[in-house]
């Protein structure tokens, strides 16, 4: 129910305010401290323009309409899904330009960039421009995004001629496709595209290959694990030595023997009697039995 209610009031980032008055909602982007936001709610509020909020059936409805035009525009979709693999088949090197998003399945704003992302990229395709518009999941193909420094959702770059341009307009479809046509040449590189470092992309392989292959990840952790443990049993057993070790296992003897002889756990046993014959070599008068 939470989670409807942010949506219904498209709330994007947390923590969010709004003055809810006679069927609006206001927003307040003031100071956070007690003064301010009191003169905002009391009076403050109807000097801004206010949203109609929606009632509970109209928020249903129009989710359910929204769902089904996303739906209809990933269909005919012309958006490129880069993986670390196609991105450096596709993208490197490549002579066409690139409008890239880099993004998180969780962010809102995400969400809500995606059907204006998917009509650029089939305008485009229409319009017979050469750029390509892709999306890059950043939680799936974290050495893509590693590379670019991606901390935020969404990240907007375009390539070309293998320069790197953020894009920091607008996000309609009109100032989108006023950068790809000629916005771009008045912006400023912030250089090739980086190379990737030796050690995050092993780091990053890792990573990757662990969320693909869950099971599998675990059963090698086991595996890596129980490899460490005996390699350090093998290095400890070599280090100590195989005389030290017996001398420790001997000693550890001696004190358990002591301890059980202190706990009346171990009895000494009595003088064994001699026979007949052995007490007559002896030349003693053997007992009775």
């Amino acid at each position: 129910m939470e989670k409807s209610v942010c949506e219904r009031f498209s709330v994007g980032s947390y923590p969010t305010l709004k003055v809810v008055a006679n069927g609006m909602a206001y927003d307040y982007n003031g100071r956070r401290d007690v003064a301010s936001m009191v003169a905002f709610v009391t009076r403050g509020y109807k000097q801004e323009t206010g949203e109609r909020v929606l009632s509970y059936a109209e928020f249903i409805e129009q989710r359910k309409a929204a769902m089904t035009e996303q739906d209809e525009n990933e269909r005919k979709s012309a958006v490129v899904y880069l993986t670390t693999v196609l991105f450096e088949e596709q993208v490197l090197g490549s002579k066409e330009p690139w409008l890239i998003k880099f993004y998180a399945p969780w962010c809102g704003h995400c969400k809500r960039l995606a059907p204006t992302w998917n009509k650029l990229s089939r305008t485009l395709k229409e319009n017979g421009s050469k750029t390509q518009v892709a999306k890059v999941d950043c939680t799936v193909h974290r050495r893509v995004c590693s590379r670019f420094g991606v901390n935020g959702f969404p990240s907007l770059y375009y390539i070309n001629n293998g320069q790197v341009y953020r894009y920091k307009g607008g996000r309609s479809l009109p100032a989108f496709l006023d950068y790809v046509e000629s916005g771009w040449k008045t912006a400023e590189s912030i250089g090739p595209v980086p190379e990737e470092g030796i050690l995050s992309k092993i780091v990053d392989i890792v990573i990757e290959w662990a969320t693909e292959h869950t099971i599998l990840a675990v059963l090698a952790g086991i595996l890596a694990i129980a490899i460490v443990v005996a390699i350090l049993v093998a290095v400890l057993d070599y280090w100590l030595g195989v005389d030290d070790v017996t001398q420790y296992k001997k000693l550890l003897d001696e004190k358990e023997e002591e301890e059980n002889k202190k706990d009346g756990e171990t009895e000494d046993l009595p003088p064994r009697v001699p026979s007949a014959s052995q007490a007559k070599k002896a030349g003693q008068k053997p007992k009775d039995e």
